[in-house]
């Protein structure tokens, strides 16, 4: 099976913030190197000379602020038109842990069960993998947590599960691990003192309506 890492990514235009969520990036890829050893391709958005200097690392630029969920799906569309079996997925502000026998353990599980979506942390779509097969099937919906609308992974996952429950995987992890902060993160580049609860709400009744359909 061919693997690849897909992350997206967000510059803010505040100097400080950018170079923080860079030396987060640049650690985040340097990690997976060394856990994963995968090709990696990122959704950036308002990158401008910043530059990525290694051959196992794809950048697609954006100008235009895609926001989250329009860089999930343009992640999904890159990787549906590669050539690639599985597409695991990071944000810029991921923290992963772990040994490469972590990460072989991990990729191992994905070997043995083809065909999948692979569940890592709950509904986190951060070292979330999903298949080819899977991923053809179902698009992001319509559904933008900068607009306090819900959070777009629960909401996807949920589908998944209902949809595919035949699909579903959960890891075992072993000794890999991913500690991003989200919401609560000073640097989010897109968090501004959102209704968690009423976000929680709306993404709650969205996916009981979804699955009541």
């Amino acid at each position: 099976m061919k693997n690849v890492i897909g992350i997206i990514s967000y510059l803010p235009d505040d100097k400080e913030k950018k170079s923080a969520r860079l030396k987060l990036l640049f650690s985040l890829l340097s990690d997976c190197h060394r856990i994963f050893n995968l090709p990696v391709i990122i959704v950036a958005q308002n990158w401008n000379s910043e530059l990525v200097r290694v051959p196992w690392v794809t950048v697609y630029r954006y100008d235009e602020k895609l926001g989250i969920l329009g860089a999930r799906k343009e992640l999904r569309r890159i990787f549906l038109e590669s050539d690639y079996d599985n597409l695991i997925m990071l944000d810029d502000d991921s923290e992963i842990s772990g040994s490469a026998s972590d990460g072989k353990n991990y990729l191992d599980q994905i070997e043995c069960n083809p065909g999948k979506f692979y569940e890592f942390q709950n509904t986190l779509l951060k070292l979330f993998a999903i298949s080819r097969e899977v991923f053809e099937q179902q698009d992001f919906i319509d559904v933008n947590p900068e607009k306090e609308e819900g959070f777009e992974d629960r909401v996807f996952v949920n589908i998944l599960r209902h949809k595919f429950p035949n699909k579903r995987f959960i890891f075992d992890k072993y000794g890999l691990q991913e500690s991003s902060i989200s919401t609560a993160d000073k640097l989010s580049t897109w968090y501004t003192n959102q209704d968690n609860k009423k976000m929680l709400k709306n993404t709650e009744d969205l996916i009981n309506k979804i699955i009541n359909c």
